[in-house]
């Protein structure tokens, strides 16, 4: 009989769907795994969102690993906080993170005679399979709006979210002050 080697297994973002992979590649016996998060910590979407107010629209119960309930939730809809919090208690607490290369990005993928070929800044490697988690919330999309480019007031998207600037003068929109804002 053959030894057969481990599967080498890459999965690109740390958010909540990479590191359910791993979990579930870790209760398969499979240790053999790469996180590769460009970032420089777990959570994806509930990291890079930060707004005044996040929250999520599941109720808590239903957004939780069900390898690791969560009877704490502070509230029956999360806040962003808390659910980034969750995400790093189980990355902790089921020692993915040692997996996680933080700070790198993934630059090609590409499938040949059977392997996947990824490419970051640093190196290029070998895998046997590739999941991707890189999730649809927290890459900002911009609207094509006239004006947008030439808009004075502070701009940014919510996933980039400047908590330098203040609100409370401001009338939405325009970036121009109040005049009887009453704040």
């Amino acid at each position: 009989m053959t030894q057969q080697r481990p599967v080498k297994v890459a999965i690109i973002g740390a958010g909540m769907s990479g590191l359910c992979m791993a979990v579930k590649l870790q209760d398969a016996g499979i240790d053999s795994y790469v996180i590769f998060e460009k970032a420089d910590d777990v959570g994806g979407t509930w990291r890079d969102n930060t707004y005044p107010g996040l929250t999520c629209d599941v109720p808590s119960r239903y957004y939780s690993y069900s390898f690791r309930p969560n009877p704490n939730w502070s509230h029956w809809l999360p806040p962003g906080a808390e659910i980034q919090a969750y995400f790093q208690q189980v990355a902790d607490e089921r020692g993915i993170r040692p997996h996680i290369r933080f700070g790198t990005n993934v630059t090609a993928a590409r499938y040949d005679d059977g392997k996947w070929q990824l490419s970051t800044s640093d190196a290029e490697e070998t895998f046997d399979v590739l999941v991707t988690a890189t999730g649809v919330l927290r890459v900002p999309r911009y609207p094509d709006i006239p004006g947008r480019d030439t808009f004075a007031g502070p701009a940014f998207h919510s996933s980039r979210w400047d908590h330098s600037v203040s609100f409370r003068a401001m009338r939405a929109g325009d970036g121009r002050q109040r005049r009887n804002s009453g704040f």
